[in-house]
């Protein structure tokens, strides 16, 4: 009976038979059925061979001839139709008795599926680990074996043939100066259990050097000793080079700031001094000379004490300027509206009999540096009512809209405006859009505006047409 076969092999899944000495299936059991396909009655009486691709006739018919006149197991590999016609691998193991021989037989392809999932997936893997310079490793604590995945080799510069190293030789691979580091913090990670992050610099044969970033985390057994630690390597060269690039452009930048600052210095004293000269000796001219000057000598006096004045608030302007981008920030709430309100006050009383409409929306409020706010609102709103003092009526406002990351505040107004294709000009220092005659300036103050948005990570620009007003957009995250 067939199912006296399964005992026989102690095996219930795999394909079992007896054939006689020609290869003619005698009996088989239930799983040729369920596995191939085939009834009983196709395969009892059936030449083993007649199903074997032909191909493998040759290696099986040989596999069968070694078991001749031995009592041995004889193990081989071929292909096998099923009853659908395709073929699957079968792994057989064969054994003769008398004139019969008893075989069991597994079908592979389950098996070979597994195996090919498995080499693609360490493929991907080890491209993965390639594209990204980075590698996996694990350190067994009780024996000091170490495993690497092929990447670690390459990031450490060591020839995959002779294999992972042992723990000292991993710590000569180190810059001498790293390899006490490197050692304390493992040694830590055993004693503690806890996962380490550490940097060191990788001497390869040709003498350059690398950097690499180890993160290890251990492994525990039933008792929680640390008995293995895993991890990964990851090259951090780029990323140390752009450091130490970063390190000398900030050390560039602090000199220059440094330079900046003794310029400064040397505007406020330096350049004030003859200025209050001139300004000093043409006012005693006029004063102890006047009576002797005509008009013409007059009114060259005026340009000379106007232009002394320009002079005196260009160096307070670069001077704040300086101070923009040089300050700290301290952030903290502010009341926008207020703060508006306050300006708009102080500029009603500068110029009492403009008629302006000014609107301000209420609880606007914002956190960032009151100082440098205070400068960038003096200057739109100052601006605003400068360049609407030619309209007998004007109107200002000081508003917000929704952003997509954070509010847009924005000043408008009715005055002159300018083109936009002049736009890029906006914000650079001493650029104007008009003339000094028709409205007063430096030049300075729309860049400290630019710089203070900067400086709190927001972006502003500006919307205008000739003599239809400009808006002034601006946002502070």
């Amino acid at each position: 009976m067939t199912q006296d076969l399964e005992p026989f092999f102690g095996l219930t899944l795999n394909l079992l038979c007896i054939a006689d000495v020609e290869g003619r299936f005698i009996r088989v059991n239930r799983s040729w059925e369920t596995v191939l396909g085939y009834t009983r009655a196709d395969l009892e009486g059936q030449i083993l061979l007649d199903f074997v691709h032909p191909e493998d006739h040759a290696p099986t018919i040989a596999a069968i001839e070694r078991l001749k006149g031995q009592e041995t197991v004889e193990g081989f590999v071929n292909r096998y139709r099923c009853a659908d016609g395709h073929y699957v691998h079968l792994e057989w193991y064969t054994q003769p008795c008398g004139p019969l021989l008893y075989a069991v037989a597994r079908d592979l392809t389950r098996q070979q599926e597994i195996d090919q999932a498995l080499q693609k997936r360490e493929a991907h893997l080890q491209t993965a680990q390639r594209i990204a310079h980075l590698g996996s490793w694990e350190f067994d604590v009780t024996s000091g074996a170490i495993t690497w995945s092929d990447e670690v080799f390459r990031l450490l510069g060591r020839d995959i043939a002779l294999g992972p190293p042992n723990y000292e030789e991993l710590l000569q691979i180190y810059h001498p100066e790293d390899q006490i580091y490197h050692n304390q913090v493992v040694g830590e990670a055993i004693a503690t259990g806890k996962p380490y992050d550490l940097e060191c610099r990788v001497c390869h044969q040709d003498g350059h050097l690398t950097y690499i970033q180890a993160r290890g985390e251990p492994l525990f057994d039933a008792q929680g000793k640390v008995t293995a630690i895993i991890g990964t390597v990851l090259d951090i060269t780029e990323r140390k080079t752009h450091e130490t690039d970063l390190l000398k452009l900030t050390q560039q930048l602090t000199a220059s700031n440094e330079e900046l600052e003794a310029f400064a210095y040397s505007v406020s004293h330096d350049l004030r001094a003859p200025l209050r000269a001139i300004n000093g000796f043409s006012q005693a001219l006029l004063e102890d000379y006047g009576h002797q000057f005509d008009e013409i000598a007059q009114d060259y006096f005026d340009r000379i004490r106007h232009n002394i004045g320009r002079m005196s608030d260009l160096i307070d302007d670069l001077l704040a300027l300086s101070r923009v981008s040089r300050s700290d920030l301290k952030p903290e709430p502010i009341d926008l509206s207020t703060l508006a309100a306050n300006l708009i006050q102080d500029l009603r009383i500068q110029d009492p009999h403009r008629e302006a409409e000014v609107i301000i929306a209420p609880n606007l409020s914002i956190a960032a540096d009151p100082t440098l706010i205070g400068i960038l609102l003096s200057n739109l709103l100052e601006n605003a009512w400068k360049f609407t003092s030619h309209h007998p009526k004007t109107r200002i406002e000081l508003g917000v809209m929704p952003g997509e990351t954070s509010p847009i505040y924005f000043v408008r107004d009715d005055g002159a405006g300018f083109d936009m294709k002049y736009g890029k000009m906006l914000f650079g220092v001493f650029q104007r859009l008009h003339n000094t005659e028709e409205f007063p300036g430096t030049g300075i103050g729309l860049a400290s505006v630019q710089r203070i948005v900067r400086r709190h990570g927001g972006e502003i620009w500006a919307e205008s047409a000739v003599e239809q007003g400009a808006t002034f957009y601006f946002t502070i995250p």
